[in-house]
């Protein structure tokens, strides 16, 4: 297993757990509901998240969004890259 600190998003310790050796590294951990997302320097630091649902799972659950609210975020994701040295 390997010690890992996490941060808040400030550098405030927040707890050190145990991990898995992964190779590579998890992009993200859970602790409780908290997330720790891992930087350019590999340090854990508190990320803010948020739970999602597509527009047909709100209306199965009678929870419809008003099509004036609905912006789209702007974002093309180009397809990802092969990272090995992270």
């Amino acid at each position: 297993m390997l010690r890992v600190i996490l941060h808040t998003h400030d550098g405030q310790q927040v707890a050190t757990v145990l991990v898995p050796p992964y190779q590579p590294m998890p992009e993200v951990l859970m602790w409780g509901q908290r997330m720790f997302a891992r930087d350019d320097n590999g340090c854990y630091r508190e990320a803010m998240t948020t739970a999602v649902w597509t527009a047909e799972e709100l209306a199965e659950q009678g929870r419809g969004v008003p099509a004036k609210s609905v912006r789209d975020y702007g974002h093309k994701c180009e397809p990802a890259k092969a990272n090995p040295g992270k």
